[in-house]
């Protein structure tokens, strides 16, 4: 009786966690019941369609291309919010077994019980933590793309596709395959279980692993040949961008060394551009149907079409230098590399510690040298930093290429409402509670620094160079210091 006491007191302190959790920090993010239902009517109706193909034998057959690109983003989408919620879920139930588990082993021991519950409380604030920024960001982009086209409409473009002849050669040679993989399997099992093959499992072992490590090179070949035998081209699918950028486009990508890349304009209400670089794939950058929308209103109000064009070839050129850089892939190798420089710097310190331990004086810059790295590590170590680099890169390397002139640039920030956003996401998050602020400025991902800080940047230095890299760390630095976060706001 006292374990399941324990056991329902636990689940209704990790309810009460997630509660405050809500009420402290998603609540300030749009995730309510209103949008929440959306996405209920949205699942409700992507399920029904699931039954459909299962017992109806249909399947989702979009009419247009653009149905076809939003039924893949939808689809990858939700299968990162079942992840989220999965992970979380296990947790849950989880977490206060092992909590219970640890009492009962202590044979009640209090300070085992309140250590185990420190531990519980931990365990889902890092949970909380690490995913929370994935889930708002994915919850935020399901709902643009249900507001963006009636789910209802969607999911009634479908058809019945014709029969599939069943092709009994294919059949049978599964059915022999899989017997002739039983037979060995058994075969093998019982050469294992004999004395003789004993002392060859490390040898199967091995030759497993080798075999493993070719068919995995062999595909990663297969792959890259296939990329290089394929045509290369600079592709612009809108026809309008083409003939208003197009030449332009082609010679910043012959200043970066890009040879292959598609441009296309995509569904979207937000302004944004982006640029998403793939292993033996085609890069591609993007461009939302709103930002085209916003520089073309610009031009029509003023007549400066002009100007519009070197705005869109900035844009562009912006997002050319992540694919130059390849950044999005990248930036977590970066990550990784540094701390693994910085953890062999700090078994350095350690065994220089040990080595002089008896001689005193010694001790003092080695402890300053392991705070120095510390430090370091803490900001240098973070993807949002080698983020905040590449953004700063590519507007100076991407304002180089385009030559864009300075009024124009401050033309584009302007007209873009990225300042005045800023100001508006400054304002809204300092009226909201130390929880929210402190999720804002140091746990959401944020790989943008502020456009004050952007705009110096770009006033700054003609060239990039390792002393950007070095005041943008003493920047961040500032920041933290100021408690205004990863990004100055």
């Amino acid at each position: 009786m006292n374990g399941l006491v324990l056991l329902l007191g636990l689940f209704l302190l990790e309810a009460a966690l997630y509660l405050l959790w809500y009420f402290k920090i998603l609540k300030y993010e749009q995730i309510n019941m209103k949008t929440t239902r959306k996405i209920i009517l949205f699942l409700k109706s992507k399920l029904f369609w699931t039954l459909k193909v299962i017992f109806r034998h249909e399947t989702p057959i979009a009419k247009s291309e653009r149905e076809r690109e939003i039924l893949k983003r939808q689809e990858l989408i939700v299968s990162d919010l079942k992840y989220t919620v999965l992970m979380l879920a296990m947790a849950v139930i989880m977490v206060p077994f092992i909590v219970m588990a640890v009492y009962m082993y202590s044979n009640g021991n209090i300070y085992s019980f309140i250590l185990s519950l420190f531990s519980l409380i931990a365990v889902h604030y890092n949970l909380l933590k690490e995913h929370t920024p994935t889930f708002t960001r994915k919850y935020k982009q399901l709902i643009s793309i249900i507001d963006c086209i009636d789910a209802k409409y969607l999911f009634d473009c479908r058809e019945t596709p014709p029969k599939i002849a069943v092709n009994k050669k294919k059949i049978v040679n599964c059915i022999l395959a899989g017997a002739f993989f039983a037979l060995f399997s058994g075969i093998l099992l019982l050469a294992l279980n004999s004395d003789l093959f004993k002392r060859f499992d490390s040898i199967i072992f091995v030759v497993f692993l080798l075999l493993s490590l070719a068919r995995f090179l062999f595909r990663s070949y297969k792959e890259k040949s296939a990329y290089y035998k394929k045509k290369k081209e600079i592709r612009i699918e809108d026809n309008d961008l083409n003939f208003l950028i197009g030449e332009k486009v082609k010679e910043m990508c012959a200043k970066l060394n890009i040879s292959d890349l598609q441009i296309k304009v995509e569904e979207g209400n937000v302004v944004n551009a982006g640029a998403q670089c793939f292993r033996n794939k085609t890069p591609i950058v993007f461009i939302t149907n709103a930002l085209w929308a916003r520089l073309f209103s610009y031009a029509q109000k003023t007549f400066q079409y002009e100007k519009m064009t070197d705005m869109f070839v900035f844009t562009i050129g912006h997002e050319l230098v992540h694919i130059a850089y390849r950044d999005n892939i990248r930036i977590n190798y970066r990550v990784r590399v540094f701390c693994a420089v910085s953890l062999l710097i700090y078994g350095l310190l350690i065994g220089l510690m040990m080595a002089f331990a008896s001689v005193s004086y010694a001790a003092i810059p080695i402890l300053l040298l392991f705070v120095l790295n510390s430090l370091i590590v803490r900001i240098v170590g973070d993807g949002r930093y080698w983020g905040m680099a590449s953004e700063l890169r590519a507007d100076r390397i991407g304002k180089q290429i385009s030559d864009i002139s300075t009024d124009t640039l401050a033309d584009y920030w302007e007209i873009m409402g990225f300042l005045e956003h800023d100001q508006r996401e400054t304002q809204r998050v300092d009226t909201t509670n130390v929880a929210y602020k402190h999720y804002k400025r140091n746990i959401e991902i944020e790989t943008h620094p502020s456009i004050l800080k952007r705009k110096e940047c770009l006033e700054k230095f003609k060239t990039w160079s390792l002393r950007d890299y070095i005041d943008l760390y003493f920047t961040i630095c500032k920041w933290k210091i100021k408690r205004k976060g990863w990004n100055g706001r």
